[in-house]
């Protein structure tokens, strides 16, 4: 697949809650695992969106299946609320537990997330933050080095508009130098 130009597959992976993940997906987080690593050694990345709020998943079980996932290489696109649309499990646990009320549009809205243990809009709003930092610091992590890297040259910057203003006859060779001071240090 990496040789016909593929590098990147999406799928519905969702999580890594061993229980769950046999009930719906039948499939079991080694197996996983061991789809990840093929994937790897073919340079292709695997990239899927969590669900927050399947049927009896806790915090804990939404953060331990985020840092499994992380660990072993699924990149995250989204992070979303499990809406148990009807004819999924989701929705036949939600009936069950009386969870769902009718089979109108707002009772399953109303509904969405919390299908999991004792997870009320707080729990299911504060899983959702810790969950998108868990994957995306690395992306802030980045972009902060850049800044703080950048500073000199926007330091420079400053420098090289102040003396423009303050020397207009300098123009713009005033700007150049002071880029020049800052890249290569001042002689």
């Amino acid at each position: 697949m990496s040789r016909a130009c593929c590098h990147r597959i999406e799928a519905g992976i969702e999580t890594a809650q061993d229980g769950l993940m046999q009930k719906v997906k039948r499939v079991k987080t080694e197996q996983l695992v061991q789809l990840v690593s093929t994937l790897k050694d073919a340079d292709i990345k695997l990239e899927s969106g969590h669900l927050v709020g399947l049927p009896n998943q806790s915090v804990r079980d939404i953060w331990h299946s985020a840092r499994i996932l992380k660990k072993i290489g699924v990149r995250f696109k989204i992070t979303s609320v499990t809406v148990p649309y009807p004819g999924t499990t989701d929705y036949e646990l939600g009936r069950s537990e009386g969870k769902i009320i009718n089979a109108d549009w707002p009772s399953i809205v109303v509904a969405a997330g919390k299908c999991g243990k004792n997870l009320t809009n707080f729990k299911i709003h504060c899983a959702l933050f810790i969950v998108q930092c868990l994957y995306y610091w690395h992306i802030f992590s980045v972009g902060l080095k850049t800044v703080l890297s950048s500073l000199p040259h926007l330091r420079a910057a400053w420098r090289g508009v102040t003396r423009l203003f303050s020397h207009p006859r300098a123009g713009a060779g005033a700007i150049k130098r002071t880029f020049e001071d800052a890249v290569y240090g001042a002689e």
